[in-house]
């Protein structure tokens, strides 16, 4: 009976021995290995792919205060006949009026608001001043809100008029501006 149990384990190694063993990767062709102890490489692979942390949306507020302004014409002033010359004279000018644009970044991008002023037909003697280029808001997903949620952020350009007008300007339009956003970078 030992012997019987002998030939069995010979006879069960020697059908293994005479076995092949395929393995296979799922990029590769099979590889054959035809002894026991042999072995069968593949290559793996890995793509590293970003996560999308959502697209950029946008949500830009610009608010503007009153863009109405007034040239006053200079002034000889008051002629002073004892004198023989004139008092109080005045040069022509804007005073010290201004306005003010204010943009608000709701988006969860940083924006560039940039201001232009365009004059209409007739008008191009007058201009106006920004207090900057551009304004440069940062993100509103930034934390900084109630419970770490964002909130957003926001800022002022100053707008003055410059130049002059011509006579008889009495409310008209005289030019618009316009406040381009763009990404920052």
């Amino acid at each position: 009976m030992r012997n019987k149990k002998t030939a069995a384990l010979f006879l069960s190694l020697a059908l293994a021995c005479s076995v092949n063993i395929t393995a296979f990767a799922a990029d590769e062709s099979p590889k054959t290995v035809d002894q026991i102890g042999g072995s069968a490489v593949a290559n793996v692979t890995g793509t590293y792919k970003e996560g999308q942390s959502g697209a950029a949306r946008y949500k830009v507020d610009i608010a503007w205060t009153d863009l109405s302004f007034t040239y006053t014409s200079g002034s000889e002033g008051t002629w002073d006949p004892d004198t023989h010359t004139y008092n109080g004279a005045t040069e022509g000018g804007w005073g010290s009026q201004s306005g003010t644009i204010t943009v608000t970044n709701h988006s969860n991008a940083g924006i560039t608001a940039t201001p232009a002023y365009e004059a209409k037909t007739g008008y191009e003697s007058a201009g106006m001043a920004f207090t900057g280029i551009s304004l440069q808001l940062g993100t509103a997903d930034n934390g900084n809100g109630e419970n770490g949620a964002g909130k957003e952020t926001g800022g002022t350009l100053t707008v003055t008029p410059t130049g002059t007008l011509p006579e008889n300007t009495n409310g008209d339009t005289i030019g618009t501006i316009t406040v381009t956003i763009s990404a920052s970078e």
